[in-house]
């Protein structure tokens, strides 16, 4: 009696999986509802096709996204000597190779694409473009690992999306379902503007509060590696190593990490986990059980109120010096090619010496010691770091500059947040209502 289908409900086979959908929806493959092509590139040797002012969509432009700003355009003579097609507005792009292979986009402007993206195109109203990306949003990454080809990269082509099958639900149906759904992109992507903004206002706070400082009239030239800036008479430089400590993290074995966490396990920190004011530590989490660490391991162990800073990047990218500060002690070891900042002196506020590290002045500074590692790899060494300046208010300054800051970068979290509890329910809708699991009302 527990495989009885729900009454209502039929079972269906899409790819591997059986599931159940309402009686009056259809199982259809994108061949059967789109008209589907990619498109081109023109020759990159001809300056002639580039520059121009016909937008290309290029596939790590797609990232389950509205596609509104375009990165690249070209001329007319690169759309007619190249196999770049029109796409019109209102459609879907999958990208078929390449790093995003699989993601998908809503183009809300009329562009051309090139010969990695696959333009899906709605045949005489069988399936609406927004239900269509939507559904695919939920489903492509199904095809990705099902029937991925190529080595290294998870390849798709155009057979493979043209075979792939969607539930399909009848028109009104789908608008009243891609209604839904709409709604909470445009919520996340107004939450996604006002954060922006906040960052931007962050940002011109610490250029202005962490240089100039407040109600300063008077001011003197010091020199921040070769460059010269002008900072507050009463203030005072100082080497890094002069006022904090700083070391390096632990390279632990691999072999050893655990990618379940229990009660006896504690986090490892590695730079992926390190984003700029933010430390992720959803992403690819590892583990290290207690019984696995040496003594000498929990000297690794990160305390609250320690600043981070990423050490190894990519030649010539500024994609790394990423700075966090430690909210919760006791609970994660650092992995190597991370520095380990430690404020213990009673001249420094260790909130206004995290938000310096991540100002423009600082790095700048911070890059011109960036040394080449193996092949693309730039470093930047523990040392170089220990010698690097910071000017340092009165200690009464720099906390009314960190409580400013804290103030804003508060208010940016909290949106974060409440982008991340949106993101959440969109996930939950999509499952719901793009299986027929809950109906809506038409």
């Amino acid at each position: 009696m527990g495989n009885e289908v729900r009454k209502g409900y039929k079972e269906v086979r899409i790819g591997p999986k059986k599931l159940e959908i309402p009686r009056e929806w259809k199982v259809s493959t994108i061949e059967d509802i789109c008209e589907t092509y990619a498109g081109g590139t023109p020759r990159r040797s001809n300056e002639e096709y580039y520059e121009g002012n016909i937008p290309w969509v290029k596939s790590g432009e797609l990232n389950q996204n509205y596609i509104d700003e375009i990165e690249e355009c070209i001329t007319q003579k690169g759309l007619e000597n190249s196999s770049a097609k029109w796409v019109p507005s209102n459609n879907v792009l999958v990208a078929m190779y390449g790093a995003t292979a699989g993601q998908v986009g809503f183009l809300r402007t009329k562009a051309t694409t090139n010969q990695a993206v696959l333009a899906l195109l709605p045949k005489d109203n069988l399936c609406q473009p927004l239900f269509l990306y939507q559904t695919l949003s939920l489903n492509m990454n199904i095809l990705v690992a099902q029937r991925t080809q190529g080595s290294g990269q998870q390849n798709l082509n155009q057979t493979l999306i043209r075979e792939m099958e969607i539930p399909l639900p009848p028109s009104e149906e789908q608008k009243k379902i891609a209604t839904i759904l709409s709604s909470v992109d445009k919520a996340i992507e107004k939450t996604d503007e006002i954060i922006d903004e906040t960052k931007r206002l962050k940002k011109g706070l610490m250029q202005e509060l962490l240089i100039k400082g407040i109600d300063h009239e008077e001011f003197k030239e010091v020199k921040i590696g070769p460059k010269e800036i002008k900072i507050p008479i009463e203030w005072e430089l100082y080497n890094l190593n002069q006022i904090c400590e700083i070391s390096g993290g632990y390279a632990f074995k691999s072999k050893k990490f655990i990618e379940d966490k229990c009660d006896k396990s504690y986090q490892v920190i590695r730079m992926g986990n390190v984003k700029m004011s933010f430390l992720d530590i959803n992403k690819n989490p590892v583990y290290l059980h207690e019984d696995k660490l040496s003594e000498r391991a929990y000297n690794y162990l990160l305390k609250k109120r320690d600043i981070l800073i990423t050490l190894t990047g990519t030649v010539s990218k500024r994609d790394y010096g990423n700075v966090v500060i430690i909210e919760e002690g006791d609970k994660y070891l650092l992995n190597q090619r991370i520095g380990h900042i430690q404020v213990n002196d009673d001249r420094v506020d260790n909130r206004y010496c995290y938000y310096y590290l991540q100002t423009k002045v600082f790095r700048d500074r911070f890059f011109l010691d960036g040394k080449g590692g193996t092949g693309k790899q730039e470093n930047i060494s523990i040392n170089d770091v220990k010698n690097m300046e910071i000017p340092l208010p009165p200690i009464k300054e720099q906390k009314r500059i960190a409580k400013i800051l804290s103030f804003v970068e508060n208010k940016i979290n909290k949106r974060q947040e409440y982008k991340e509890s949106l993101e959440q329910l969109k996930k939950g809708l999509m499952q719901k209502l793009l299986t027929g699991e809950v109906r809506v009302e038409c």
